[in-house]
């Protein structure tokens, strides 16, 4: 039997398929977000913990498509209890203010050894986090490796003269990027790697804009894909 969900865990949406000629090996979302002084004391409220910090993280066993995975939540909050702080200080003190802020990242990750590790903070905390952050912009990171059949548009590896590069014979490895518009970012990029057994590693970096819920993976890892596909030519029917 394939990997299980625990029943008390939260009930995310994974992907269930991949292209056949890819392996799962990672996703990611993470995001880091300064918050107010009424936020921090709202999410005081919401939260269990007398300490200045409230970390909550759990782990789950699942399915990748056929690759036996592991989900990874981790939820942070820092200056729970900042504003009272700030308050009991003089007018005239020059030390610098608290920070408050909000971290968290999911991911998923290929392994035959996951865990389980659950916690009865993760749902209230879960839902407190969306509520204060609503939609907002995070940080995307997808890895797959691809099979030596798979064709991209860049043909790799790129011989090279000792004249272009003294010491290096190819060139197995390159990252795409689409620059950012009027901007010195970038919109996503992508960096394609050929092995010396033929298999192509790909990584996708970019940034989605989601409402944290159980469906932020499956929306990063579709758009995640949809920059994927931009750099491989469409498998030919046999």
């Amino acid at each position: 039997m394939g990997p299980q969900k625990a029943a008390v865990m939260p009930d995310f949406k994974i992907p269930e398929t991949l292209p056949p000629n890819a392996r799962f090996v990672s996703l990611s979302i993470s995001e880091t977000v300064s918050i107010g002084t009424a936020a921090a004391a709202s999410l005081r409220s919401r939260v269990t913990t007398k300490d200045d910090s409230f970390h909550v993280a759990i782990r789950q066993p699942v399915a990748v498509g056929d690759c036996s995975s592991e989900l990874r939540g981790l939820i942070g909050i820092h200056g729970l209890h900042a504003a009272a702080r700030s308050r009991r200080r003089s007018k005239s003190s020059q030390e610098k203010g608290p920070r408050r802020f909000i971290h968290y990242e999911l991911g998923l990750r290929s392994t035959s050894f996951a865990k389980t590790i659950e916690s009865d903070s993760w749902d209230e905390a879960f839902k407190a986090v969306a509520e204060k952050l609503g939609t907002h912009s995070v940080s995307v990171n997808l890895s797959l490796s691809l099979s030596e059949e798979t064709r991209p548009k860049i043909q790799l590896p790129i011989m090279v003269s000792q004249a272009e590069a003294m010491g290096f014979t190819e060139i197995r490895g390159i990252r795409l990027v689409q620059v950012e518009p009027k901007a010195t970012g970038e919109l996503y990029s992508v960096i394609v790697d050929r092995s010396a057994n033929g298999r192509i590693g790909l990584s996708v970096s970019t940034q989605v804009e989601v409402t944290l819920s159980t469906e932020s993976l499956l929306i990063a890892f579709t758009r995640a894909m949809s920059i994927a596909n931009l750099t491989f030519w469409p498998e030919t029917p046999s």
